[in-house]
């Protein structure tokens, strides 16, 4: 058997739900009922194997402009709006503080939070917003806006990134790095998955027409399920919250059109998937 502390070799194929996994909306809820117990097994094992990244994990660099992958010519692109998005909630950060239901109050810290090792992806790729509590605890923030993904696969994803955070060495380096660059003293405790969009991606999802409910069948309680028995089992709690309906016309730029911020701070609303 191996020991906790043993570092097992990385391969994403040993990972068919985390990094392989099918997250179409098609039988959406026979998709997320047989899958209860493999997403723990899978979140565990991740967090032994998960690759070492060898650059820093938090960026000098991040300041809120767009590069030139980002940005054309002289206007920004609309595709790219949740990208824009992130870093236009991070630019709120010093007037930003959030409170949830599990979180209590909290604050952005960073966007695009790489995790992938050697400039190697193997579809791991970058956490859309990283935050802390009050108390130092940290929060993975998995932002969508595109109907394009479902909450399953983004709650797929908060799940992947949490785990190779919470690796060994990843994580003592992660905190590490930010006690020594003064961003935050990250409390030893596992971090919160925050799943975030604004209230019409949820209500596409949630309130679906008649035809589109048929293809995914009674997801919703089988999704709070899920949630509850991973919350128990791992130690590791899931939020899903909503923001108000920004789209793309919400971005504030600047006079160079390379710095996306928001005309004013955003509140946040908990979402529920079967009612009390």
């Amino acid at each position: 058997m191996t020991s906790e502390n043993t570092q097992l070799e990385f391969c994403p194929n040993d990972f068919p739900l985390l990094l392989n996994g099918n997250y179409r909306a098609k039988k959406l809820g026979e998709r997320i009922s047989s899958i209860q117990e493999q997403l723990l097994e899978e979140y565990l094992r991740l967090q032994k194997s998960a690759p070492k990244r060898v650059n820093y994990y938090w960026a000098d660099s991040h300041n809120g402009i767009i590069t030139e992958n980002t940005y054309s010519k002289e206007k920004p692109k609309r595709e790219l709006f949740e990208e824009y998005l992130e870093m236009a909630l991070w630019s709120q950060r010093d007037n930003l503080t959030w409170s949830s239901p599990k979180a209590g109050k909290f604050r952005l810290l960073d966007y695009q939070f790489p995790l992938y090792a050697y400039q190697k992806k193997n579809g791991i790729g970058e956490v859309d917003l990283i935050g802390a509590t009050n108390c130092g605890q940290l929060t993975v923030i998995e932002l969508k806006v595109s109907t394009n993904f479902n909450p399953f696969g983004a709650l797929i994803q908060g799940v992947r990134y949490t785990a190779i955070i919470l690796n060994k060495d990843n994580w003592k380096f992660i905190r590490k790095e930010a006690r020594k660059k003064g961003i935050e003293e990250i409390q030893d405790r596992n971090p919160i998955i925050q799943l975030l969009a604004p209230e019409p991606w949820w209500d596409h999802w949630l309130n679906p027409t008649s035809r589109r409910a048929s293809l995914m069948g009674d997801w919703k309680k089988d999704f709070d399920i899920l949630i509850n028995n991973f919350e128990k089992k791992s130690g590791t709690l899931i939020e899903c919250l909503a923001l108000p309906p920004l789209t793309f016309n919400d971005i504030k730029w600047d006079s160079s059109k390379k710095q996306p911020n928001l005309y004013e701070v955003p509140l946040l609303k908990p979402v529920t998937f079967v009612e009390e």
